[in-house]
């Protein structure tokens, strides 16, 4: 970002969320990052919002799928006037990530929502399976500002690996969905929102990896961003062999040689087979709020009961941000590892 958008974004959040928010960035980025303290004084600078546990499909690998999961999280869409609530607790946030087990398109004021966290100057995105990523709603997303990317996910590069994997979903309509939005964005003289392609790295899907490159650069893209597998006894894929991170490893190397961005992402201490160190400092930084309005500390404790640290439809959100659970669980992560962090890919 240039000097003078930095200027600019300044100006912006002052007139929308005040000078606090001014205060607040330098206090997170120059104290709180830096000690990581138990009780913080700065408030999260990011979030991200479930705006629905409702999702269009059954995707085999999801967490969502599980009947256990769906027993204890019953269906659940985010209204207006909870997303307002949400927001007008959160009064420093810069930018928020408006989706969670769900699938975000579900929600009908998706659309409406963007539009209200950019009127407190909150920047927003999304991932998405793009099944409902119609031309209409396409038109309805791009004419709400704020919208800086879609996240969309492409669990393989056949039809029929795709399709057995996201189970519901249809290829050829996913592929439609993506460009007409394109063409649309295009038509409309607009740069933003950007669109990115996930793909959720298996051994069940990993030998398509060039297939799926080609299809991103025949939609007009320059990158793959890989997320990992998560394990669970419950969900259906397996995990990545030794030969699977070989192949992604030769994978890499003829990506680069094709100035092609193949990122790992939360995948690189599997491929490079290092543990990390502790390096999350989420818990400092950014909150996770689900539909029902429990708060995590991130997105990969949403599972995880004894993560929910308060509810902030019954609570001041400075109250749980600094209450006992979060403190705990900060010092916890500072001096060794909570429970629903020891699957995290960040160190596993």
């Amino acid at each position: 970002m240039s000097l003078s958008s930095k200027a600019k974004r300044c100006g912006e959040l002052v007139r929308k969320q005040g000078v606090g928010s001014l205060i607040n960035l330098p206090l997170t980025k120059f104290y709180t990052l830096k000690r990581l303290p138990s009780y913080v004084r700065s408030y999260p600078i990011t979030a991200q919002i479930e705006t629905t546990n409702v999702c269009n499909l059954k995707c085999r690998m999801c967490a969502h799928s599980v009947a256990s999961w769906k027993s204890r999280n019953p269906r659940k869409i985010l209204t207006m006037k909870e997303f307002k609530v949400i927001l007008d607790k959160l009064p420093h946030i810069q930018f928020a990530l408006i989706n969670g087990v769900g699938e975000p398109l579900m929600n009908p004021n998706i659309a409406d929502m963007i539009r209200y966290a950019y009127s407190k100057g909150i920047k927003t995105a999304f991932f998405t399976n793009a099944a409902l990523l119609t031309p209409e709603k396409a038109e309805e997303l791009l004419k709400a500002d704020g919208l800086i990317n879609i996240n969309v996910s492409i669990d393989g590069g056949k039809p029929e690996t795709y399709e057995r994997i996201r189970v519901g979903a249809k290829f050829s309509d996913l592929c439609d969905n993506i460009r007409s939005f394109i063409e649309i964005r295009d038509e409309m003289g607009k740069k933003s929102p950007g669109l990115s392609v996930f793909m959720v790295a298996m051994h069940e899907n990993v030998h398509e990896i060039p297939l799926l490159i080609e299809i991103v650069k025949d939609l007009g893209g320059n990158g793959l961003n890989l997320h990992r597998f998560l394990e669970d006894q419950q969900t259906e894929g397996s995990p990545l062999s030794l030969e699977d991170i070989e192949m992604l490893k030769r994978y890499k190397q003829e990506a680069d040689s094709k100035n092609f961005i193949l990122s790992f992402g939360d995948m690189s201490g599997r491929i490079t087979n290092k543990r990390s160190k502790r390096t999350c400092v989420d818990p400092w930084k950014t909150t996770y709020v689900n539909s029902t309005g429990w708060i995590n500390p991130c997105c990969y404790s949403f599972y995880d009961e004894s993560a929910y640290f308060g509810n902030i439809f019954e609570s001041d959100f400075g109250d749980i941000w600094n209450g006992e659970p979060y403190r705990k669980f900060r010092h916890e992560l500072k001096t060794g590892m909570p429970a629903c962090c020891v699957k995290c890919p960040k160190y596993s």
